[in-house]
């Protein structure tokens, strides 16, 4: 069974995949940013950021 942290973690994470890449390193890195105690919760956004992070960009701002 997960813990409150690690739910709200998942919980973010499946949001943020709606979101354009750009938009995806900006959210983590500002929820990184936040005052959290060690938490599994945590690590899993900064994974998830290195992740985004080290991905090769699909080429979001062609035109349509």
């Amino acid at each position: 069974m997960k813990s409150a942290l690690e739910q709200n973690a998942t919980d973010v994470i499946g949001r943020l995949k709606l979101l354009p890449r750009r938009h995806r390193i900006a959210h983590l890195r500002a929820l990184l940013r936040q005052p959290l105690a060690s938490s599994l919760g945590r690590d899993q956004l900064a994974a998830l950021l290195c992740v985004e992070m080290i991905a090769k960009p699909a080429n979001e701002n062609r035109p349509v």
